[in-house]
């Protein structure tokens, strides 16, 4: 860590009413370069992983209701998960919808808008910013919200106070509205600048302007999720899919963490490092999660050809044959009982003896792909290819 921000890192602007204000890149740089080489391998290794166009669709569709639902309830959205999941899936009805119903439904506009959960990848690399793109964000995420706290797109006129005693203390963003359109304009100038783009790595990049779009606190509400919605645009154009929209159900489920980081910075000489690392952290755990979950996918596909291939060669019977694949969509552990009692089984062995049963079973664990898990307990055994 450097003994004090250097005049490269950190950017000083003279605000009338707020006093002195800086756009800050300062951080341990040796300990965020670990993580953004570990994300960037990560990433790598995932884009070589065959990703079919059905679940592509199927992904984009589960991650963009787990992010509404995560940045939503960040805000203090009363849906819950299932709920948000229920309501995208709806065809709109305007006439009938609720605030906090609008409220999802804007962030699914805001979501296209900025063309976050593409199914089809685009040239990666770091993505200009506009006031223009940030303030049409911000209106369609306010967009027919009826309380006078949103003024959609305008930035506000008004002094606001944000946090609590509990995640790090209360914050005073810039009140006066000269200084919010200052600051504004120096945000997108800094954040475009050669300094930043050449010499800082997308990821950051994407992070920092997170940071600092929430720290001006450029409208009357809205700004956290604005925030959190041009840092999915700029780590997407990064080349980071599907991650992109993971950060904001990360930030939900670490919601403490996420604010005291973000207010250690403030008091801390403009160094970035707790909330760079804690992003970056939530970046690999999304890295992480989304190549187990397509290399399950891989696999599951990999296990239903093998197990079309016994049938063909007559290793499996069609009964035994369509079990497997009963437990390839839900391989949850079951019973030689189970099969004749319990409904998903039963169009197979209701008719059946349990005789026949326990030697269907102890047919597919001699050919390795059921294995005991305890005493008469069974389950699909998913390794069975290595």
């Amino acid at each position: 860590m450097e003994d004090a921000p250097g005049k490269d890192l950190v950017t000083h602007m003279a605000v009338k009413a707020h006093g002195p204000f800086a756009f800050s890149r300062f951080c341990d740089r040796e300990q965020v370069q670990r993580q953004v080489m570990a994300a960037a391998v990560w990433n790598t290794t995932f884009g070589t992983l065959p990703i079919l166009p059905a679940w592509a669709a199927e992904l984009n569709e589960d991650l963009i209701a787990r992010s509404i639902f995560g940045t939503a309830a960040i805000e203090g959205s009363p849906l819950t998960e299932s709920e948000v999941s229920a309501l995208l899936a709806q065809q709109p009805d305007p006439a009938r919808e609720t605030e906090k119903e609008r409220v999802v439904l804007n962030l699914r506009e805001a979501y296209r808008l900025a063309g976050v959960g593409s199914t089809r990848p685009g040239e990666a690399g770091p993505a200009l910013l506009s006031e223009e793109r940030i303030r049409r964000l911000h209106e369609t995420l306010a967009r027919g919200l009826e309380h006078d706290r949103y003024l959609p797109g305008t930035y506000r006129l008004r002094p606001v106070e944000v946090g609590d005693a509990d995640h790090g203390g209360k914050y005073r963003p810039p009140k006066v509205p000269e200084d919010i359109k200052l600051l504004m304009s120096g945000l997108v100038e800094w954040a475009n600048s050669a300094a930043l783009m050449k010499e800082t790595d997308p990821i950051v990049r994407a992070i920092l302007v997170h940071y600092h779009l929430a720290l001006i606190h450029p409208f009357s509400d809205g700004n956290g999720r604005l925030a959190r919605v041009v840092e999915a645009e700029l780590l997407e154009k990064a080349g980071f899919r599907y991650v992109s929209l993971m950060m904001s159900n990360y930030y939900y489920l670490r919601i403490d963490d996420y604010y005291r980081a973000f207010s250690a910075a403030e008091h801390n000489d403009f160094d970035l490092t707790p909330f760079l690392t804690f992003c970056l952290e939530g970046l690999l755990d999304s890295l992480r999660a989304i190549h187990m979950r397509v290399s399950d996918q891989v696999r599951r596909l990999a296990l239903r050809k093998h197990y079309d291939d016994l049938r063909e060669s007559r290793a499996l019977t069609a009964r035994r044959h369509a079990l497997l694949l009963i437990l390839l969509e839900n391989p949850e552990p079951f019973t030689a009982a189970d099969l004749r009692n319990r409904a998903k089984y039963a169009a197979l062995y209701a008719s059946v003896s349990d005789k026949t049963a326990r030697r269907d079973l102890d047919r597919l664990e001699g050919l390795g792909l059921v294995t005991k898990t305890a005493p008469g307990v069974y389950q699909l055994n998913v390794r069975t290819l290595g």
